[in-house]
């Protein structure tokens, strides 16, 4: 019996032998990081730590039991986490995303003159063509001993997508999200993790035809990198992040007829099959930059091509607006909180605040509600006049589905009062699916995201 008894013993051993060595190599393969230092120019070592896929991410450097303290709710956590540090997450959404972390060491310490940024790296990527997939959220974290640990989240590649083109550039110290050359400082190829095959999505071919109340739009390009073959001065004076973003062109038309009156918008949701949407309140944020004119539209931020996209675009008119859909502000004066609203057919607009600036330029501006009876609604300048009558032009400076503000560069305070007229008027949103091509560089101009 004690012969029994002692080998259970040594079998029991062995098993948890085996188990924490399981368990040793689980847990040394989801530490190791994914590359190995470089070394840049500036004497910055970085690495890419960790690429992670999930709709909850978290700091590379958190565990499991972090996670249940961070789960914990306040304030039990708050007692808990003086012992042991929640880990709380630094991506949730409705949606899986790719988490990029970055790590690295010998930057500069940050002082008050150069504050600590939401992070020292842009990062960018593609699967070998010429086009680029914007970082849409960032975080950072510098650790104790000096290193910062960088999360760069992405819309989740597809399935099909065997690699990945990693590019990091150094963030410009304007902060700004674009980079200043067109050399990354490192490059990666990497191997995502398992993704899930979403059900895949039939787009239609274009030419592609859609209507509502009379206005006929028809989709015939839809294409990242698309202006690549423009070449040419337009080309280079081009803003970097717009050479290889996404553009769609129209061909407008109103009862048989080109719509002259009409435009596109801009561009309300991008959704893949992938579970990936930009556009307002989803899971990815806003877009951040876009072209309009009477027939394209070009955005920055980009879901992954080789799959179809379902593109929900909003139109508008320019004029032909009757009398019952206008209204007209008079008396506006900057510092003088305006407190009438105004009624037109298809709801109230009133003015928020007139506001006076100063600096390289002046000018005035105007920041207006509008409560329509329903989306989507804009408010369309039509008239900014001065005291003399003098006509200025302004632009459109922010714009929402309920608020919207104008800037005059021309305007002086000095010739208040002000009169504005507007027209309320409600856009329409046409919804499209398609696969977007990829466009092609000339071989006379290098691509900004070419792969290495």
């Amino acid at each position: 019996m004690a012969g029994i008894g002692k080998g259970r013993g040594v079998a029991m051993a062995g098993i948890a032998a085996v188990a924490l060595l399981a368990l040793t190599g689980i847990w040394w393969e989801s530490t190791r990081p994914v590359t190995e230092p470089v070394r840049l120019a500036n004497g910055t070592r970085v690495r890419v730590r960790s690429m992670v896929v999930g709709r909850e991410l978290y700091s590379p450097y958190d565990n499991p039991l972090a996670r249940l303290v961070g789960k914990l709710p306040d304030p039990l956590r708050s007692a808990v986490g003086r012992l042991f540090s929640p880990a709380m997450p630094a991506w949730t959404g409705p949606s899986d995303a790719l988490g990029l972390w970055l790590e690295s060491d010998g930057l500069p310490a940050t002082t008050p003159t150069a504050p600590r940024r939401e992070s020292e790296f842009l990062v960018f990527l593609n699967d070998g063509r010429p086009f680029r997939i914007d970082a849409l959220a960032r975080t950072a974290i510098r650790l104790p001993d000096g290193r910062q640990v960088e999360g760069h989240f992405f819309p989740m590649p597809p399935a099909t997508v065997p690699e990945v083109a990693v590019s990091v550039f150094s963030r410009p110290a304007s902060g700004r999200d674009e980079p200043e050359t067109q050399s990354p400082q490192t490059r990666w190829t990497l191997r995502p993790p398992p993704r899930p095959s979403p059900p895949a999505w039939v787009g239609m071919p274009l030419p592609q035809r859609q209507t509502s109340e009379g206005l006929e739009v028809v989709l015939t390009t839809l294409k990242i990198n698309a202006d690549w073959r423009q070449g040419g001065n337009a080309l280079k004076t081009m803003p970097s992040f717009l050479r290889t973003s996404p553009r769609a062109q129209f061909e407008l038309w109103h009862l048989g007829r080109p719509a002259t009156n009409w435009q596109v918008e801009r561009v309300r949701y991008l959704k893949d099959a992938s579970g990936g949407k930009i556009g307002d309140h989803s899971a990815y944020g806003h877009f951040r930059s876009w072209m309009n004119g009477s027939n394209y539209v070009q955005w920055r931020a980009s879901l992954w091509p080789g799959q179809v996209w379902k593109l929900g675009v909003e139109f508008t008119r320019v004029s032909g607006f009757s009398n019952t859909e206008l209204v007209t502000f008079t008396n506006l004066v900057p510092g003088v909180p305006p407190t009438n609203s105004l009624s037109a057919d298809h709801g109230t607009v009133v003015v928020k605040r007139v506001h006076a600036w100063e600096g390289t330029y002046s000018g005035i501006d105007l920041e207006l509600g509008f409560q329509p009876s329903r989306l989507p609604a804009r408010l369309t300048l039509l008239s900014f006049t001065d005291a003399k009558g003098t006509s200025i032009p302004g632009f459109l400076n922010t714009s929402g589905d309920l608020d919207t503000t104008y800037s005059f560069e021309r305007a002086s305070s000095s010739n208040a009062p002000f009169t504005a007229t507007f027209a309320l008027q409600l856009g329409r949103v046409l919804e499209f699916t398609a696969e977007p091509e990829v466009g092609v560089p000339p071989p006379s101009e290098p691509s900004p995201a070419a792969a290495p």
